[in-house]
């Protein structure tokens, strides 16, 4: 059987959502299935053996994306998707295929339901958030915001199978008619170096820069909270954002950073391969969330991400990530609220532990990613779905 996953994303590596790909991917692999990944962005030069494109026997093509800013922005309505149908076709799509739909763009589903090379019962659309008005420009009369829901709303009914990454998302879909299989952000734990032996210092880590959905200044206005030692015991890493622009966003309290400097540690953009090596330096990530639509119906990648290297999960009880598949104390610490006085008797309530404890949690954390979030443990699920009627 073949599964072709079609998405506005690069592939193999880019993003989260880039991650998302490559572990749905080998996922549906790991069955048996012959899978080809179409994507967007750069083809990387190592992967190519004269013929194609592959990734761990995955064959994939990235399609050039818009330099020009204005067919950058024209790309999602009127010239993305082209090339996509053009390189499935090239491989031979037919009736007997799959496509998964990563992707919310309007003009990449109209091109291939159009297109009758496919039935539509033989399409699974994915989802993996619930964007708000607020969000946008304008609100709700954001052009964008508009054509994402039309897309939504319409290809899912007609395609009528969901992988969406949330309850809160399976009931909507539900309402519209269509099947649901839930799936979480999946991981792959054979990569983890697992640690033997806890630091002195406690470190903390947020990867990422997602103010709209993370309560990120929570995390710096909870430091003078703590008391002095605590202060001296834990650091707080960031990645993927300067210090000037959460500077920005703390306002009037920007003052925290330069006084707990010590506390501090901002790394910006870092190669992926070195990401992952940070990790396995890390102890805990610090996830506080304010509860909306926007964050019940999310489930952090972040999350099985920093699990499989033994990163403990000190997160707000927001979505159902931590109803589903985290269990306070056991393989998780989980806080209510967002506010920095909750982060902050979070970040207490780690200090309590001694080392022993604390590295018996790391401990339980693997093993919770295995269990629960490796791909191999959802391929014959997430296959059997596809080929459901």
């Amino acid at each position: 059987m073949r599964v072709f996953i079609c998405t506005d994303n690069q592939f193999p590596e880019g993003n989260a959502d880039s991650n998302y790909i490559r572990y749905l991917a080998l996922s549906i692999q790991n069955a048996g299935c012959e899978v080809i990944v179409v994507g967007s962005g750069v083809n990387r030069s190592q992967d190519y053996d004269g013929k194609k494109y592959s990734y761990r026997g995955i064959e994939y093509y990235n399609t050039k994306k818009a330099k020009d800013r204005i067919l950058f922005h024209l790309e999602p309505t009127l010239t993305c998707g082209k090339e996509h149908l053009q390189y499935m076709g090239m491989k031979g799509l037919n009736s007997k295929d799959y496509v998964v739909m990563y992707t919310s763009l309007f003009r990449l589903h109209k091109l291939l339901f159009d297109s009758n090379l496919i039935p539509h019962n033989h399409i699974i659309c994915t989802s993996v958030e619930w964007m708000q008005p607020m969000l946008y420009r304008f609100g709700r009369f954001n052009p964008s915001y508009q054509l994402r829901e039309y897309v939504i709303n319409k290809y899912t009914r007609l395609c009528g199978k969901v992988i969406p990454i949330s309850q809160k998302l399976s009931e909507r879909f539900i309402k519209n008619g269509c099947t649901t299989l839930i799936v979480p952000m999946l991981t792959e734990t054979t990569e983890y170096k697992k640690l033997v032996s806890m630091q002195n210092t406690i470190k903390f880590i947020y990867p990422g820069a997602a103010f709209k959905k993370d309560k990120i200044t929570s995390i710096v206005e909870a430091v003078p909270l703590l008391e002095e030692e605590i202060c001296k015991r834990v650091e707080i890493h960031f990645t993927g954002m300067k210090k000037e622009a959460l500077s920005n966003e703390l306002g009037d309290n920007k003052w925290i950073l330069d006084k707990f400097a010590s506390v501090f540690v901002f790394h910006g953009w870092l190669e992926y391969q070195d990401l992952l090596n940070l990790y396995n330096e890390i102890d805990c990530l610090l996830l506080p969330r304010e509860e909306n639509q926007f964050t019940t119906a999310n489930f952090p990648s972040k999350v099985p991400e920093l699990m499989r290297y033994g990163v403990i999960p000190v997160c707000s009880d927001v979505g159902d990530y931590t109803k589903l598949y985290l269990e306070d104390k056991i393989d998780s610490l989980i806080f209510c609220g967002g506010q920095p006085i909750d982060c902050a008797n979070a970040i207490k309530r780690v200090c309590n532990l001694n080392p022993e404890e604390l590295l018996e949690l790391k401990e339980r954390v693997v093993k919770s990613a295995e269990e629960k979030f490796d791909f191999r443990k959802w391929s014959n699920r997430i296959v059997n779905f596809i080929m459901s009627n």
